[in-house]
């Protein structure tokens, strides 16, 4: 028997030479796929990001990404009324720890761990992307930029205790400033006496913790 069959065909939602205003609250972004409609040819695509502030919801990811546009893409990104683009801060390190080794007598020394890298704000993961931070720009709606990205700090390191020879664990590395502060390393531990906690990171808009 003879039957009858409908195709789709797909096309982007933006074409070439687009131009996509970004506005409110956004985290954890990829342009392809959210914004772009996933094109399958390259495009040149600007985004626009109207007053937008940025986070991510942990240091490990992007707060903006380009995502999977095709080679051969250009990505134009312009930074309109105040637009403040950050990322999570960095977690601190654990601080150093000690155990008493009675059948030998002596302390075991364990040392503290690296604080982790602050959030990264955009990846352009690849693609050619010019990013419009003030003055004029090549958008008829908005010829001015004006914004900001704010790379977050990383956690510090832990420490250890100063006192050689001595039971006492060191203390936690601090957390970084960004979006979403980083958490302060656990305090190192011994046999017998408990170290301090690392602080947690601040939110920070002022830029002076960036």
């Amino acid at each position: 028997p003879l039957c009858n069959v409908t195709a789709l065909s797909y096309e982007p939602v933006f074409s070439d030479n687009s131009e996509v205003v970004i506005t409110g609250n956004i985290s954890d972004v990829n342009l392809f796929i959210q914004f772009a409609g996933a094109p399958s040819q390259p495009v040149t695509i600007t985004f626009v990001f109207d007053g937008v502030n940025s986070s991510s919801s942990t240091n490990i990811i992007p707060s903006i990404k380009a995502g999977a546009f095709p080679a051969g893409s250009k990505i134009i990104i312009i930074l309109a009324n105040g637009a403040n683009l950050l990322a999570a801060g960095g977690n601190g390190g654990r601080g150093g720890r000690n155990f008493y080794d009675d059948e030998n007598s002596k302390w075991i020394r364990f040392p503290p761990a690296n604080g982790t890298d602050g959030g990264v704000v955009y990846d352009a993961q690849g693609i050619d992307t010019d990013i419009y931070f003030s003055g004029s720009t090549p958008s008829a709606l908005f010829p001015v930029a004006d914004g900001s990205i704010k790379a977050p700090t990383g956690g510090a390191g832990g420490f250890m205790d100063i006192a050689s020879g001595t039971g006492a664990g060191g203390d936690g590395g601090d957390g970084g400033d960004g979006s979403i502060p980083g958490s302060g390393g656990p305090a190192g531990y011994s046999n017998d006496v408990y170290a301090n906690n690392g602080a947690n990171g601040t939110i920070d808009g002022t830029g002076t913790g960036f």
